[in-house]
């Protein structure tokens, strides 16, 4: 794989911390878009003007609903969490 018109003296820095941390260049990169792939998929997720609509709808919708009889939202909650870390 080629990666052309890459910035000199970011390749080069980038290089170099490869090189303190004793990894090829190709294990840094791979490395390096995982995490930029990570952080970008986290940032939509975080659109506040989103979030905060999601809220307004869920409040909402909590005053129009009968309690449930026998459910626990703390356990729903844990399995939710659980599920999520398996990710």
């Amino acid at each position: 794989m080629v990666i052309k018109d890459v910035d000199e003296e970011a390749y080069r820095n980038f290089k170099g911390i490869a090189a303190k941390l004793s990894l090829k260049l190709d294990e840094a990169a791979s490395e390096a878009f995982r995490l930029w792939g990570h952080n970008r998929t986290f940032q939509k997720l975080r659109d506040r003007s989103k979030m905060e609509h999601a809220a307004k709808v869920m409040d909402t919708i909590r005053t129009t609903l009968e309690p449930i009889e026998d459910w626990q939202a703390t356990e729903t909650i844990r399995k939710w969490r659980d599920s999520r870390r398996s990710l």
